[in-house]
Formats: C-alpha cells, structure tokens, sequence
C-alpha cells in the first residue's frame, strides 16, 4: 500500500516544526499583549467553525488528495505571514491561513487512510496505522521542539520560523502523490451543490445515534487535551516549584508520553478495558495534578495525557468505521467543529474558574468534565 508511506511522510513533515515551542515568545517580542494572542486563538476557533463542515463537504466531493495537499499549502503561509508581522493584523493574517489550511485537510488524511485498508480488506489495521503516524509525528516534533529551543537561544526567535517552512512544502507534495481511493458509495452524491452535501451530512450524522456520541466524546477529549492540559498546564509549573529552566525537558517528555501512548492505543483497543477505564484514570490524574502542591505532580499532568491520547486514534477509527464513504470527512469535519465549540466553552469555564479559585483548583474542576466521559458506552472494537 504505497498510500501508507506517502501518509507517514507527510506525518513526519507536519512534525518539522521548530517554532510551536517558542510561538508565545515570537509574538510578544514583535509587540503583541497577551490579550491580543488571546484575540488570535479566538479568531482561530471562529474561522475554524465556520469553514470546518464546508470544508469537509468538499473533500467529500472532489477528490480528497487535492483537498489535503491544497490545505497543507495554505498552512505554509502561518510561517510566511509570521515572519513578516510585527502587529496584530499581521498575525492575524498568519492565523487565518492556519485556520483555513487546517479546515481543509481536517480528517482528510484519516479518510484516505480507511478507505485505503478497506480496498484491502485491512479496516481493523486502522487503529494500529493510525497510531504510526501519530507516534512518528510527534516524535519528530518533540525533537524539533528541543532543537527550536536551542537555536531560538543561540540565533534568535525568528530562526525556528526560517526552519519551519521546510516540512509544508514537502506534506504537500507527498499528497499529490497519494492514490485516490475509491469510493462504494453512488457517483450522484458528488453531483450535489455543496451546500446540500453539508446539509444532507449534517442529517446523516444526527441520525446515527452512535456516530453523533462519538463525535461529542471526541470533542471533548480534544478540548480537554489541546487546550488545557497541553496549552495551560505550564501555569501550574512555577507554583509547585519547577523552574522555567526545565519547561523544555518537560516539554518534550509529555511529547514522547504522548507520542508512544498513539503507539500503544492498537494494542489497548485489543485489551478489552475499554474507554471508560482510560478516561477514569485520566480524571484522577487531571485531579492529582491540580491537588498536590509539589513538583512531582507534573508526573500526573503527563500521566493524563498518556491515558487520553491512548483513546485518540480508537475514536478516529471508530469514527470512520461509522461514517458511511460519502460523508467521510464530512463526519471528521463536525466533530472538528464540535471540538472548536467545546473548546471555547470549555476553556472559558476554565479561565473563569482559574480567575476565581487559582489555576490548580481550575484543574480540579476540568478533571469533573474529563469524568464525565466515562458515562460514554463505546465499544474499543
């Protein structure tokens, strides 16, 4: 299957970025306040909502290669625009381009992947291929976060921008490359107007009970993950005691728990423990990171995020498993803009309480959201 390699290429060219680890830094040096990088992950999360299904309707009716490879181009330019913006509209610029190219190759390559075992007759490998890329993806960018650091210290921030233009062109490439894989559904679909293809996928989706549940379970876990425990656990370093010396290292060891956690999740999916017992041992862990005082609780925050990234490739594949050929994407795409949703409510809750109570009671709270996962009644095959 020469789909599976072209894959991993563009997983490993999506993790050459040098710039993630410094991406706070860069913006406040060319003038930004902290509220207006706040603005610009707001603007993010719009953008993504209001392009995410479209965007998947798309890919669901012309030919999916072209849809990834045309949104990793447009991502490119995140690095373009950066390099060059010294204010808020600039910066703006290089969001709206991460917006817009992540909407566009959001849930395709997952797509491609399925479709691609399924000629095969291989769908249950999908798990297992999934958490590949996922491993190899962030393993490669763990060590270019490590590298990022080094030589923003040495040479300056803008080196790591510099750096980062590499890996997009390269994904992009790799994607016109790709074997379209054809679809067992009727040729008519994609003779539809795109706003019917939405339309009619949004339908399809509310109406299959099981699809929706785990569309809502998978945006929750990504709010959870993407946008706390990753994002604003290092506001609970400097108050148990780490030095901001250390937040690299730490950087890049919840990278590798999180990268060998996708490696794992095949051979989880086949224990028969089941979702629910990842997600109960991810609250506990989210709780004892914002309970204990010490600096070892930062072993529970990577702990949480080992045991909800277990679960992210099983919930890819039994979101493809689920979706019929013709609304493939379209699927991925409204879980993605389920996720942007929860995200934002989500997080305001978070700030809120944080605002109030302090940032590790806030995580004792988000760890009550995480529990609630484990009512989800999900079959791991």
């Amino acid at each position: 299957m020469g789909n599976t390699r072209k894959l991993l290429l563009i997983a490993i060219g999506e993790g050459l970025v040098f710039a993630y680890v410094i991406e706070r830094l860069f913006a406040e040096s060319r003038g930004l306040s902290v509220l207006e990088m706040q603005s610009l992950l707001t603007i993010y999360a719009v953008i993504s909502a209001v392009l995410e299904i479209p965007c998947g309707a798309l890919a669901d009716r012309w030919k999916k290669k072209y849809v990834l490879a045309a949104g990793l181009f447009i991502c490119y330019f995140e690095f373009v625009f950066s390099l060059f913006a010294y204010d808020f509209l600039g910066f703006s610029l290089a969001y709206l381009a991460a917006a817009t190219g992540g909407s566009l190759k959001s849930g395709v390559a997952e797509s491609i992947l399925y479709m691609t075992l399924k000629e095969h007759g291989r769908e249950p490998e999908f798990v297992k291929w999934q958490g590949r890329f996922q491993f190899t993806g962030g393993a490669v960018m763990g060590v270019c976060s490590l590298m990022g650091g080094y030589l923003a210290s040495e040479y300056g921030l803008e080196i790591t921008y510099w750096l980062s233009l590499a890996g997009l062109p390269l994904c992009a490439g790799a994607a016109l490359l790709l074997e379209e894989p054809s679809s067992a559904d009727s040729e008519v679909e994609k003779q539809l107007p795109v706003w019917k293809q939405v339309k009619s996928g949004i339908r399809s989706i509310l109406k299959a009970k099981q699809l929706l549940q785990i569309v809502l379970i998978s945006a929750i876990v990504y709010a959870v993950l993407q946008n706390e425990l990753y994002e604003m656990s290092m506001l609970v370093y400097p108050e148990i005691g780490i030095p901001v010396l250390y937040f690299g290292v730490i950087s890049f060891g919840i990278i590798g728990v999180s990268a060998v956690s996708n490696l794992a999740s095949d051979w989880y999916a086949g224990t028969g423990l089941g979702l629910r017992t990842a997600f109960a041992a991810g609250a506990v862990c989210i709780f004892l990171f914002g309970f204990l005082q010490e600096w070892y609780a930062v072993f529970f925050a990577a702990a949480a995020i080992g045991f909800l990234e277990l679960t992210s490739p099983i919930m890819a594949g039994l979101l493809q498993e689920q979706a019929s050929d013709e609304y493939r994407v379209t699927a991925a795409s409204v879980e993605s803009l389920c996720a942007n949703a929860m995200s934002i409510a989500i997080g305001t809750g978070f700030g809120a309480a944080a605002g109030a109570f302090g940032i590790q009671t806030a995580f004792q709270l988000l760890a009550v959201a995480a529990g609630g996962l484990v009512l989800a009644r999900l079959q791991t095959k």
